[in-house]
């Protein structure tokens, strides 16, 4: 999920539609600002109604490089110079009617990337304060603002700022197909398929994305790997605290046979029969090492580590995602050791193992994380004006 800084000024409201009536919202400064921080990962207009939030420069903290550090230096003489009066910025809010799910939300995969980049290439080519903000939006949180959101702050240009924001509004609907990579998806079984091929040809590792999992306990590609018997496969960070206290309880060196992981929801698949040695039992808690939140406190909880013989499994009593290789050395293992790596990251993963793998097999299953938004229940979301759930413009 991308964060953005958003500083929090008083605005008068006012609402118009569109040239192409599509409905916009803007938010003009009132006197007495009272600026604040504020960190927000969508940006929902009843928010905005009520809070009249304005973002200055934005800062991509999750997916470098193509925000972080390029405006974090304009980012602290806003709040001077709106407060002194040099600048009277005005601020236009554009929900382009398009949502994706969190795999597709990176900022590196086409063409959302050149997107992004060409908004911050926007916001520095003009001599006036201007910035321009795409947010994805988060499309599991089932609320009526779910979707991309663009907004547009620019100094004293009411029309300027419209038509910058329809201009990438217009741009997303535009590639509203292409931005769900339907053609990148994969079911279990022809993603597992396809990832031994290409390591039958020598190419290794592959990564075995099972993105749609949102409680690290899925275990659709766990049932296929464990049932294929699939040689050189590490499956890190399978989230199940009774399975963890059994093995814990057996201790290692044990050979065990237990029911492990799909107790969260009856999407998750299902209990997995998993046997094999315990070659871990007990107490993680480490310091990350990779790019993404190097530095930071991962605690595993009580944690277990079983060799099936083809398949290595570690089930954590912490809920925890897998994004580096620190999912093996904690546990003096290296990558080199498979061939397949079954992964629940969503995007941050990318980070370390993009240039590291083979290929990345993206595999959708029934959980609630799903890529095919449509086979989702959602009660509060507008679907009957949002892509994907309607193929035309509203």
């Amino acid at each position: 999920m991308v964060c953005y800084s958003t500083f929090m000024v008083r605005w008068r409201r006012q609402r118009a539609l569109t040239p192409t009536g599509r409905r916009w919202s803007v938010f003009e400064r009132q006197s007495d600002p009272t600026p604040r921080l504020w960190w927000r990962s969508t940006i929902m207009p009843i928010l905005m109604r009520k809070r009249s939030a304005r973002p200055v420069p934005s800062l991509d903290i999750t997916s470098p490089p193509y925000r972080h550090g390029i405006h974090r230096t304009a980012c602290g003489g806003v709040p001077v110079s709106l407060a002194s009066g040099e600048i009277a910025p005005v601020c236009v809010l554009v929900k382009p009617g398009v949502m994706v799910p969190s795999i597709f939300s990176a900022t590196g995969i086409e063409p959302l990337r050149s997107i992004v980049a060409e908004s911050i290439e926007a916001s520095q080519r003009n001599d006036r304060y201007v910035d321009v903000s795409i947010f994805a939006g988060f499309s599991y949180s089932d609320v009526p603002n779910c979707g991309f959101s663009v907004v547009v702050v620019v100094d004293q240009d009411l029309l300027g700022a419209i038509e910058l924001a329809n201009t990438f509004s217009s741009q997303i609907w535009m590639h509203r197909d292409t931005l769900h990579h339907r053609q990148l998806i994969h079911s279990v079984q022809s993603g597992i398929d396809a990832a031994e091929k290409l390591v039958a040809s020598g190419k290794r590792p592959v990564v075995l994305l099972e993105h749609a999992d949102r409680m690290n306990n899925s275990t659709y590609i766990l049932r296929e790997v464990l049932h294929r018997k699939l040689q050189r496969t590490v499956v890190p960070y399978l989230w199940d605290p009774l399975a963890v206290a059994e093995a814990v309880s057996a201790g290692v060196g044990a050979t065990i046979s237990l029911t492990v992981g799909g107790r969260s929801t009856g999407r998750a698949g299902g209990a997995v029969l998993l046997e094999g040695k315990i070659v871990h039992a007990g107490q993680v808690t480490y310091r990350a090492t990779g790019p993404y939140g190097t530095g930071s406190t991962v605690d595993l909880g009580l944690t277990a580590v079983i060799n099936s013989g083809s398949a290595l499994v570690s089930l954590t009593s912490l809920p925890n995602t897998a994004v580096d290789d620190d999912c093996l050395t904690q546990f003096g293992r290296s990558l080199d050791e498979f061939d397949f790596v079954v992964l629940r990251s969503k995007t941050h993963f990318r980070a370390f193992f993009e240039p590291v793998s083979a290929a990345i097999f993206i595999i959708d299953t029934p959980d609630w994380g799903a890529a095919d938004l449509r086979t989702l229940p959602y009660r509060r979301v507008p679907i009957d004006r949002i892509h994907p759930f309607v193929e035309s413009e509203p």
